[in-house]
């Protein structure tokens, strides 16, 4: 057998799209160039400081912090305005697409980056932690900050007005729709081989721990953990609700609980459907 991706890979994947993680991310990058800022100062020359004006830090840091905490609230708002008008104008399934965009992502994780960064920064000048050159250095750092914030700021006013509307969300949908039907195409039966009988009777079932939707099926776990000497029948398919009654798979050959436990692990339930491994829900 062998597998599109792994458990790990796809789990990564899943956190990678989640709006938290890359905000928290950008914060924490803007964060440690405030103050790495501080530790650069030795390699700048004194007469610097006078020649760039790097004074003028503190008015454009005061800047950034008022407006980027305003520019955040109102994206978080679009946002969310654009998760109720998909919901009711197009499909509930749409709803998790749009909060995994990664424009809308990358413009929200940006502003919030910025508002922290500028806000360390503040800090850190009002402590005493830069010195003359130091304010050269988080001078330098906050005009790129402001060149990053300008080009962010064009391309979320282009999409904002397309946000949660039908054609946009709909095109959507048929993306990931396509791209899944596209990798089962490459990967016909998840990498597994195509049964025609029906699975021996004496076969044991392996059922889920818990009710829910297949996310995910990890080939290569299931693969490993049947070996050579056992054989295993996916009977649901991701997108499937599973629970007591209906099993993940059946097994033949010399089965034991630890097999068993290994081959429920290959199989990732959850309380939604996911687009990844299932067409059917595009």
């Amino acid at each position: 057998m062998s597998s599109p991706s792994t458990r790990l890979q796809w789990l990564l994947l899943q956190l990678g799209r989640r709006l938290w993680v890359r905000a928290s991310a950008f914060s924490l990058l803007g964060v440690a160039t405030a103050l790495v800022a501080s530790f650069a100062s030795r390699v700048i020359p004194y007469q610097l400081p006078a020649m760039v004006g790097a004074d003028a830090v503190d008015s454009l840091l005061n800047i950034i912090a008022a407006s980027m905490l305003s520019v955040t609230i109102f994206s978080l708002s679009t946002l969310v305005s654009a998760l109720g008008s998909a919901t009711s104008n197009v499909t509930p399934r749409a709803t998790r697409l749009l909060s995994e965009d990664r424009t809308a992502q990358n413009a929200l994780a940006t502003f919030l980056g910025s508002f922290l960064f500028s806000l360390v920064g503040i800090i850190a000048l009002q402590t005493g932690l830069y010195s003359q050159s130091g304010r050269v250095v988080l001078y330098v750092v906050t005009l790129c900050v402001i060149a990053v914030i300008v080009v962010t700021l064009l391309r979320w006013i282009d999409y904002v007005s397309r946000l949660g509307r039908v054609g946009e969300t709909t095109d959507h949908v048929e993306d990931v729709a396509k791209r899944a039907l596209c990798e089962r195409r490459d990967h016909p039966y998840l990498g597994a081989h195509r049964c025609d009988g029906a699975p021996p009777d004496d076969s044991r079932p392996v059922h889920a721990e818990c009710m829910g939707y297949i996310d995910h099926v990890d080939m290569s776990a299931l693969s490993s953990a049947c070996g050579d000497k056992c054989q295993a029948w996916i009977t649901s398919l991701p997108g499937t609700y599973v629970d007591g009654q209906r099993p993940l798979a059946r097994l033949t050959g010399p089965i034991d609980d630890e097999v068993c436990a290994a081959v429920r692990d290959a199989f990732t339930v959850g309380d939604a459907r996911s687009f990844d491994q299932d067409p059917r829900f595009g």
